[in-house]
């Protein structure tokens, strides 16, 4: 059962009421004179006296076990609660009082340890920060590297090291503006299908192309065996060419994307597999454009990379920024393609 402290005084009152009824059962019984008659005790008098003393014994036999179970419920709760180690001081000061004074100093001397090692660690990363601080300093630490006033470290101009990070930058600025140019011209060749996007040369949206309803459909069929018009043919071969684009592009970029390609690449494959000539002018108008913007998604992919791996280095080197370091100034996009 559950410690109950207000047990205690239960427990004094029954040994109270069990010592008052053994008194009285042990009390002599004595005879009394009416008139010059001597009247003995009656028996009934001594029935009484049996059963005070029955139950005065009953009384302190039920004292004696609820006393006992107080402590064992009392040594449980306390051994939970020291096992559990987060006490709260008044609940243990209910258990008892001494105890509720130890748990209140055991957690204070936790809080005091738990602030001492925060310390401590805090500590540990200052000194391990200027360590490594001392060590950039007189070049130990990263050759080709030094401090700048700010705190910071920085390639050295001119060194080895700064070099090879330039060429690595340059190989990895050119894999990424690739995939970007590569993007812009097959969605300009898409909307020379569909319609949309923005011409250069004239500002406005593509319009749609003259032969795509002719290619597309259920007179596609029979404009394969005899195309009816130059435009039809050259529709039809934009589409094939569109799809044969972005899986040749796709698939170029795969090796230098790694994990990022594994998972995305199978979506774009999808949506390219998808446009299908022989539906409706509307439909495949729509599934071309499912496939481009899902295209155009995993050709950003080499932009991330190359920002994810350099973005770094952008402050020293603007010139490696993808805008070539204009930060906006410069318009590279003039399809409205991104």
């Amino acid at each position: 059962m559950p410690y109950d402290p207000s047990q205690t005084i239960g427990i004094e009152q029954q040994r109270k009421l069990a010592e008052a009824l053994k008194q009285q059962s042990m009390t002599p019984m004595n005879g009394q004179m009416v008139g010059n008659t001597y009247v003995a005790p009656s028996p009934v008098q001594g029935l009484a006296r049996l059963a005070q003393a029955y139950v005065s014994k009953k009384i302190g036999s039920k004292a004696d076990e609820t006393e006992k179970a107080a402590k064992i419920a009392k040594n449980k709760a306390y051994a939970e609660a020291m096992k559990t180690g987060n006490i709260d001081p008044s609940q243990a000061a209910m258990i008892d009082p001494q105890f509720g004074m130890s748990v209140w100093q055991m957690n204070q001397n936790k809080q005091a340890k738990i602030e001492a090692a925060r310390q401590a660690e805090l500590a540990r990363q200052r000194f391990l920060q200027d360590q490594e601080a001392s060590r950039i300093r007189s070049g130990l630490a990263v050759k080709g590297l030094e401090q700048t006033p700010q705190g910071g470290v920085k390639y050295i101009p001119g060194s080895p090291e700064e070099q090879q990070l330039k060429t690595k930058m340059a190989d990895a600025r050119d894999v990424a503006l690739k995939a970007k140019e590569d993007a812009r011209r097959v969605k300009m060749n898409a909307f020379r299908i569909i319609g949309g996007g923005t011409n250069p040369e004239t500002g406005k949206p593509y319009p749609e192309h003259p032969g795509l309803e002719a290619a597309t459909g259920t007179s596609a069929y029979f404009n394969k065996l005899m195309p009816a018009s130059t435009d039809m043919a050259q529709a039809a071969k934009r589409i094939t060419e569109i799809k044969e684009q972005m899986q040749a592009v796709g698939k170029n970029m795969m090796p230098g994307l790694g994990s990022m390609a594994v998972q995305e690449w199978p979506k774009v494959e999808a949506l390219i597999s998808q446009i299908d000539p022989t539906a409706d002018t509307a439909i495949v108008k729509e599934k071309i454009k499912n496939a481009i913007t899902a295209f155009d998604n995993f050709t950003k992919l080499a932009e991330k990379k190359y920002e994810g791996a350099y973005s770094g280095q952008f402050g020293q080197y603007p010139q490696f920024r993808l805008d070539g370091g204009t930060q906006g100034g410069q318009n590279n996009d003039p399809l409205g393609l991104r």
